[in-house]
């Protein structure tokens, strides 16, 4: 936790807290469109769908009769009673057919694996069986599945479209991309397959295209905040923080930010020199999340822009909001104290976080300097050698430790330390560090 001086992307931590919401097929496969695409497979293609015998026509014209009257339950009774099932793939298809119109996914997966058994050619039950699998989050089953029905001839948008949302799923990016846009070619007016091609582009880093699709989206469904969250995303890329402001305040008022769209509108407001603003949305998280660590994060930007008031503001309501307590809390307390003078303070919090935790390296540095503000080097040199035995700190600690050496002319042995620091990572300032105490000791 180096609060100051150190190089910090506010920019990038918005990209990383505000949440690139993947669409939900789930949420909408019985939309109109999706309904046609999946009933529209109850047609027979000779070529590469099964030949109905006379005996299964019979039991599908059963079916037929009790679908006028609007009985699916006893259409699905019969299918399932019939002594053709067992070896009919086509049987097999409409039942399972079926059972996902009535949601009873589980129940139909079996139906489709066996038509595919009977006729391996099947190319609508490979891509209906692949549409359930996505519905139960088994995307990586669903792949090979699609692949295969795009080999036996499958063109339709929902194949590519499901094709796309694997793809996504898998993080392959450029594919889904690819994928979408083929899917819009054939269904244009499915807007998942618009919003599949926009967060392909998102997650491609592709701003500019990744705004212009999302533009015609929102005219499209304005209410979708998830949009909005998006193209936040796509502004932030851009660097266009303003714009970026405008949609998360949008959503803000429109609807509940989530507590890391929150803090994603937080960092951006302070990117823009605006610490009011930003320490208002860090505070409005904590009554949405219960997640009190996550919030705590935005404590250190506003740490690394000395804004005092407002990180002393954070860390109090998140001190109130927990019944546990947060040790990085607790380290930024101190720091806190120590940057506003408060040595003494400052050195009894971080004294009982290394009497806890010896190897906590953040307090023992912090701890070593503000043994320093108060001149007890010797505590300091002791501390600072505690904290090199870790190796992600020992040049920073090497590197101090050299500094207090020389305070307390100790020459040759700071020499020795700054040597043993540069050998970790060799930097021609401390070279030049060790060349002028060289000349004290002459």
């Amino acid at each position: 936790m180096p609060y100051l001086k150190q190089i910090f992307s506010l920019s990038l931590l918005a990209l990383q807290v505000c949440a690139q919401n993947k669409w939900p097929v789930s949420n909408h496969w019985k939309t109109a469109h999706f309904q046609k695409a999946f009933t529209a497979s109850y047609g027979i293609d000779a070529s590469i769908e099964p030949r109905i015998s006379p005996e299964a026509q019979k039991v599908l014209q059963s079916v037929s009769e009790k679908m006028k009257d609007q009985n699916r339950e006893g259409a699905v009774i019969k299918l399932q009673e019939s002594i053709w099932l067992k070896n009919s793939p086509a049987l097999q298809f409409t039942l399972a057919n079926f059972l996902v119109e009535e949601a009873r996914n589980s129940e139909a997966i079996p139906h489709y694996q066996q038509a595919i058994s009977l006729l391996p050619t099947y190319r609508d039950a490979y891509r209906n069986l692949a549409f359930v699998l996505v519905q139960e989050d088994r995307a990586t089953e669903a792949f090979p599945l699609l692949a295969r029905s795009i080999e036996l001839g499958a063109n339709d948008g929902l194949t590519y479209g499901l094709l796309g949302w694997c793809h996504t799923e898998a993080g392959r990016h450029s594919s889904a991309l690819q994928a979408y846009r083929q899917a819009r070619l054939t269904a244009p007016q499915e807007i998942q397959w618009k919003q599949g091609e926009a967060f392909a582009l998102l997650a491609l880093e592709q701003a500019r295209p990744a705004i212009n699709a999302l533009n015609e989206l929102i005219q499209e469904a304005p209410e979708n905040a998830s949009l909005w969250q998006a193209r936040a995303d796509a502004w932030t890329m851009l660097g266009e923080y303003e714009q970026a402001i405008v949609d998360l305040e949008y959503v803000r008022r429109s609807s509940r930010l989530s507590a890391e769209s929150l803090l994603a509108l937080g960092h951006l407001y302070l990117q823009s020199g605006l610490p009011g603003l930003a320490t208002d949305c860090y505070l409005a998280a904590i009554s949405n999340s219960a997640d009190i660590e996550l919030i705590s994060r935005a404590v250190d930007p506003l740490l690394s822009g000395e804004y005092w008031d407002e990180a002393q503001l954070l860390i109090d309501a998140l001190q109130s909001a927990s019944t546990n307590r947060s040790r990085n809390l607790v380290r930024a307390q101190a720091f806190l104290s120590l940057e506003q003078g408060q040595t003494e303070a400052a050195i009894q919090t971080l004294e009982e976080l290394t009497k806890t935790d010896p190897l906590d390296t953040e307090a023992l540095l912090m701890l070593a300097k503000a043994y320093r503000t108060k001149k007890q080097l010797p505590e300091a040199a002791l501390i600072l050698e505690q904290a090199a035995l870790v190796p992600e700190t020992r040049f920073k600690a090497l590197l101090q430790l050299g500094q207090v050496q020389v305070e307390l002319g100790l020459y040759e042995e700071a020499i020795a330390t700054l040597e043993r620091a540069n050998r970790i990572d060799p930097q021609p300032a401390v070279l030049e560090y060790m060349a002028a105490i060289q000349k004290l000791i002459l």
